[in-house]
């Protein structure tokens, strides 16, 4: 009989064959060839036994008792602690230092239960309040800035090339200043390519260039789901270079620093073409960059809007209207231009000819004729309308109505027997019609031509791996029932209303939210309603009789959303103004989302 201090004691792995994702023997085998090659088993088991790293990570979490970390370069590194050793020695030891919140470093390395190691990290790097992450080699390795999977250096490594190829006089300078860099070189055009690659695979739809104060390094942050993270600083001596880098590929003037420009091109990135569009501004520090990332895959369906029920069904009867004018209200970065291409999916049939005319075309579709209009040389929206209504349309798209004259042209289309669908960006559905207008539109025609305006915004997705139910707390509840007021009698329950938390995991990043899903306004222009537009009425007296016939407030849609467990209340004061005022019943309330 074997002693209890004889019994092998159980691994981390051992978890995948109590669960039938891995064979015994398999274990055996990946455990063995990992000590023979040096390797980590986690890499073994997924290299050679088709585990996934969120496999192995879950269950290395899970016998560690600390969160698992994936490589995710929009988490910042702590450069303050990795100045002070060689990159070789934190590889050795398999770990890197993020930064974490109020001053404290998360130390992610692949064994959080050696001491040792942990005790020599704190003493080396002079760490005082420390988390820890479980990760493997690779990952760690990756923070790093190399991949040994790949070979690749990543924007981290690159940028200390072009540090090291400067302090070796690769570059040659202007005498009495430090070299540097061109925008030519290989390093330059690498980095510029990889900050593009990194930003497409995180879903980034900008990347901003910041140049800083005087000598001190540019900012390169990346907005994702709507906020924008840290990524990367890049010494101020190799940002002329790196701008410059960018003009060139959007065909913009290089020498050209005191004025605004605008440019475009495309990149190919992981076996996908990323349409770029570029914006430079000059700052009291220098040049500064935005860059638009259009990753073009096809529109999506209406059914994948998020679309409360009731919504949805209203909408499908707008569109069975043969003519009329539709519009999608929100700021900019509201998704305005997806609802829309949803739209025209569901409209688009072989018995139809549909003209979109958009700056730029972010979504194609087949079967649409879609044009990109050229302000610079005339061809505006309002040209291309005109233009349109000669090339036998029944519906159009227009990407935005910016001036009075493409308004007056889509509404004399709606008039006349077109479909016609475009933008605005105003904040509510009600504040749109007086937008209209302001525009000089008759008020008369536009009742008339009015069919509907979606009014929209994005909020925040918790992570559905890591959210957490919680009951909700008194002043939650308050403030969910003076939204939802008498719409929605018997929602708000004391005892059995329950809420999401966001907690964080590797999934999301550790930020909790994961993704972004839209709250909407649909006003439909009843014929009381085009009374009121006729007589010029008032926003608050359009807003007042639009919630009597049914209409369900941005604020409304997303407490629902809420309670549906999709956000939460933070996510929702971000993006509407919260207030307590109760909302009028209507009828045609629906129950929250499942």
């Amino acid at each position: 009989m074997h002693r209890l201090s004889d019994q092998p004691q159980p691994g981390p792995y051992d978890i995948l064959v109590q669960r039938g994702s891995l064979q015994g023997h398999h274990l055996h085998d990946a455990l063995s060839r990992a000590l023979t090659l040096g390797l980590h088993p986690a890499e073994v088991l997924i290299d050679e036994q088709g585990l996934t790293l969120e496999q192995v990570g879950e269950v290395l979490a899970r016998f560690h008792r600390v969160p698992f970390q994936a490589y995710d370069p929009a988490l910042p590194l702590a450069a303050h602690k990795l100045a002070m050793v060689k990159p070789s020695y934190l590889r050795h030891l398999r770990c890197v230092p993020l930064l974490g919140e109020d001053d404290e470093i998360v130390l992610v390395l692949d064994d959080p239960a050696n001491d040792r190691q942990i005790r020599e990290i704190r003493q080396v790097l002079k760490l005082d309040r420390i988390s820890l992450r479980v990760s493997i080699p690779r990952e760690i390795h990756r923070f790093l800035g190399f991949s040994p999977a790949t070979g690749q250096a990543d924007i981290r490594t690159l940028v200390d090339r072009l540090e090291d190829e400067t302090a070796a006089g690769t570059f040659v300078g202007v005498p009495g200043t430090e070299p540097a860099p061109d925008e030519n070189t290989a390093t330059i055009i690498q980095l510029v390519n990889q900050i593009i690659t990194d930003a497409a695979s995180l879903g980034a739809s900008d990347i901003h260039l910041e140049p800083g104060r005087e000598s001190m390094p540019a900012q390169v942050r990346f907005r994702i789901d709507g906020l924008c993270r840290d990524i990367l600083q890049i010494p101020a001596n190799h940002v002329p270079a790196v701008l410059s880098r960018i003009k060139i590929m959007a065909r913009l003037d290089i020498a050209e620093r005191r004025k605004p420009q605008d440019g475009k091109f495309s990149l190919k990135t992981d076996h996908r073409p990323v349409d770029i569009r570029v914006a430079t501004l000059p700052t009291v520090n220098g040049e500064s960059a935005v860059l638009r990332l259009l990753v073009n895959e096809g529109g999506l369906l209406l059914d994948q809007l998020h679309l409360a029920a009731d919504t949805l069904a209203r909408l499908h009867d707008l569109m069975n209207h043969p003519h009329g004018l539709f519009l999608v209200a929100g700021p900019t970065g509201s998704g305005k231009t997806t609802t829309l291409h949803a739209l025209l999916g569901h409209l688009n049939t072989p018995e139809r000819k549909i003209w979109t005319a958009e700056d730029p075309v972010e979504i194609t579709q087949p079967g649409l004729q879609q044009v990109q209009v050229h302000p610079r040389i005339g061809f505006d929206f309002n040209a291309a309308m005109r233009a349109f209504l000669r090339a036998d349309p029944d519906i159009i798209l227009i990407g935005e109505m910016r001036d009075r004259e493409t308004a007056h042209t889509a509404l004399e289309a709606s008039l006349t027997g077109h479909l016609v669908l475009s933008t605005l960006h105003t904040n509510s559905a009600p504040e749109t019609i007086i937008r209209l207008l302001d525009l000089g539109l008759e008020p008369l025609h536009c009742a008339d031509a009015l069919l509907g305006i979606l009014a929209q915004r994005l909020v925040r997705v918790l992570c559905s791996h890591c959210k957490r139910a919680d009951r909700a707390e008194t002043g939650e509840l308050k403030q969910l029932a003076g939204i939802l007021g008498e719409s929605h009698p018997g929602l708000i329950n004391a005892e059995a209303t329950v809420l999401y938390r966001a907690t964080g995991c590797s999934h999301c990043g550790h930020s909790g939210y994961r993704g972004r899903m839209g709250i909407h306004e649909l006003l439909v222009a009843t014929p009381t309603l085009r009374t009121l537009i006729g007589n010029r009425a008032s926003v608050t007296s359009i807003r007042q009789l639009a919630l009597q016939e049914g209409m369900r407030t941005l604020l409304q849609d997303g407490a629902l959303k809420v309670i549906g467990g999709h956000t939460d209340l933070r996510q929702l004061a971000r993006v509407v103004v919260m207030t307590d005022t109760p909302r009028t019943a209507h009828p045609h309330a629906s129950s929250p989302p499942p």
